[in-house]
């Protein structure tokens, strides 16, 4: 079926879409997303598990490799580390990285709530869910001898989140926003509003994070709150907005970033996702644009910590070092369409990259974004028990 301009849907359309969405409904959670390929035949493959396993917590952290002092594990979002970087870092050292995905920082953290992070050597993460990482004893505290690239890293980020100054590196940063078709709707979004409040004709044509944080943060921010929620009465209020918007949304989950993306094939016509994933389905389909809503987005920072419960510890701050090296840092930040926390990487990227604003937004959107602060355990509980109730 071609493309419909959603402000024409005949009814037959609709239809379809309804017993779509009903079909939906009755497939297994643990199937909600697509496998992940997994190799280890070729040197530096990626070893890696389902990304739903993370749900599992007593699963086992596989690799083939007899020797497991040259295998580091690395515990970190799908597609979020160059293979040409880890294939690098195979032939200088002989050590080989492999992956365990999640999908969203709770079935991150359930995991290691229940295994301490067993199996794990590095990682990656928010600094707004990596803070909480230090008291449960599942980041060990960083060695700064064994880190001497530390120095290319900006000050600003150092510091960005100041708990995780001795337990993480800050690599990457960006925002949050909506990707959209811009052929598909007849107006496209300025602001959270549009999002929370979409037209009629988007019945079932939205995606949302599923992420608690960010869902209740960017509902907060459609009506001119704080994204870090004062009280159970902000977190109240956001619920409501994202219960009138509940009917809208195909799923609680995060587009593909390929050429099977929802947003490609019309699936979907606007999602929460965050900048760089837009600017990776830009650069498929120049009919993906993307908006930092006129209210406000997220300035979030990824860092790297290594695990507490890691055999290597050496060889993940060899790892980490590496990452820190501005050529290296220079083509992690461009293959994912991030910006880099490193100094001297402009030297070994693209114009076009160092010039892209959905990557380096102006001051303008800068200057309203805001980042995640810690909350009380008893506003975290309220927020999470709400989100059950919206996504179950």
């Amino acid at each position: 079926m071609q493309d419909i301009k959603y402000g024409s849907f005949t009814f037959l359309p609709r239809l379809l879409l309804m017993l779509a969405s009903l079909m939906l409904v009755c497939v297994p959670a643990a199937y909600s997303v697509e496998a992940l390929p997994v190799s280890d035949e070729e040197p530096g493959a990626n070893i890696g598990l389902r990304p739903n396993e993370e749900l599992r917590p007593n699963l086992q952290i596989k690799n083939s490799d007899p020797t497991p002092q040259n295998v580091l594990m690395i515990y970190n979002w799908p597609d979020y580390m160059p293979v040409e970087l880890t294939e690098k870092f195979r032939r200088e050292t002989g050590i080989r990285v492999g992956f365990h995905y999640f999908t969203s920082d709770e079935g991150k953290q359930a995991l290691l709530a229940q295994t301490g992070g067993e199996g794990l050597d590095l990682i990656i993460g928010s600094g707004a869910s990596m803070r909480e990482y230090i008291a449960p004893n599942w980041i060990d505290r960083l060695d700064r001898l064994a880190l001497p690239n530390r120095a290319y890293i900006k000050p600003k980020w150092l510091m960005f989140t100041p708990e995780l100054e001795e337990y993480a590196i800050p690599l990457l940063w960006g925002t949050i926003g909506i990707a959209f078709r811009s052929d598909l709707l007849e107006k496209p979004p300025e602001s959270w509003k549009d999002f929370f409040s979409p037209n009629p004709d988007l019945w079932q044509h939205i995606m949302m994070i599923n992420d608690s944080v960010d869902v209740f943060g960017m509902a907060q921010k459609s009506m001119g709150l704080s994204l870090n929620p004062a009280s159970r009465a902000d977190l109240d209020a956001a619920y409501q907005v994202l219960i009138r918007q509940k009917e809208f949304v195909l799923s609680y989950a995060y587009p593909r970033l390929d050429e099977s993306s929802e947003l490609l094939h019309g699936r979907i016509a606007m999602a929460m996702v965050y900048s760089g994933d837009a600017q990776t389905l830009q650069d498929i389909d120049r009919r993906i644009a993307y908006v930092h809503p006129e209210e406000g987005t997220n300035l979030w920072v990824d860092y790297i910590a290594v695990a507490k419960a890691s055999r290597q510890p050496e060889n993940a701050h060899r790892f980490i070092n590496f990452l820190l090296e501005p050529e290296n840092a220079a083509l992690m930040a461009e293959s994912l369409n991030y910006a880099s926390t490193v100094d001297g990487v402009e030297a070994f990227q693209s114009l076009k990259h160092r010039k892209n604003q959905i990557i380096y937004p102006p001051d303008e959107i800068l200057k309203r974004a805001e980042s995640y602060i810690p909350v009380s355990p008893e506003l975290v509980r309220h927020r999470n028990q709400l989100f059950l109730e919206l996504t179950k």
